[in-house]
């Protein structure tokens, strides 16, 4: 899915920006160690070589390889958007895939202790998918929109306002709807219940 989301971006930004890339020497240098990170962690699972924790059980070694690929590729597509056009699309989209590199970094933190692990665990599980992936389909979404349907780019960008701020702000704290289990404080469970039932509100109509 991030391999999904790079090349989609720089298809995307490169246009909405109508400016190059900023450097395809750097894109290409970014794919080369993502990829030889996604073979070696799949290698390394065969053989047992793992951490254990489900969707982060990555080696050490292989996050890093990671993190090293996810900011070459943040610089990059930060430094097409800066020199070139600046819309809506090109910003949400720059945002949510900043919130991925970033929240990502709460992977390398595995503490003995199940719960803490678990709080942190979901930080990025949940809000990858329910927080700033959301902000990152929504941009190509209204990308597509844009150039498939011919409607008014101030229509596409009103909604988008929309969606990205249900998606945001309830993906967010609707995280707390996975702590039941995990020994943290009770306003977490309503607060969670109650914004991970707004999520899904924009997507009703």
């Amino acid at each position: 899915m991030l391999l999904g989301y790079f090349g989609a971006s720089y298809y995307l930004l490169p246009e909405e920006s109508e400016c190059e890339i900023h450097s395809p020497k750097l894109a290409w240098l970014q794919l080369g160690i993502f990829v030889f990170a996604a073979l070696a962690a799949v290698v390394g699972y065969l053989f047992g070589i793992h951490e254990g924790r489900e969707f982060l059980e990555q080696p050490f070694a292989i996050k890093i390889l990671m993190a090293i690929a996810f900011i070459v590729f943040i610089y990059n597509v930060t430094m097409t958007v800066l020199k070139g056009r600046k819309t809506v699309v090109s910003i949400v989209l720059l945002l949510g895939l900043w919130g991925a590199m970033i929240f990502f970094l709460f992977a390398f933190y595995n503490p003995d202790n199940l719960a803490l692990d678990k709080l942190y665990w979901w930080w990025v599980v949940h809000v990858w998918v329910e927080g700033v992936w959301e902000l990152i389909m929504s941009a190509m979404l209204a990308f597509l929109l844009i150039k498939l349907t011919g409607v008014d780019r101030e229509v596409i960008e009103k909604w988008l306002y929309v969606i990205v701020g249900f998606s945001l702000f309830s993906g967010l704290l609707g995280t707390g709807h996975h702590y039941y289990w995990i020994g943290t404080p009770e306003y977490w469970h309503w607060i969670g219940a109650v914004f991970s039932i707004l999520e899904v509100v924009p997507f009703l109509r």
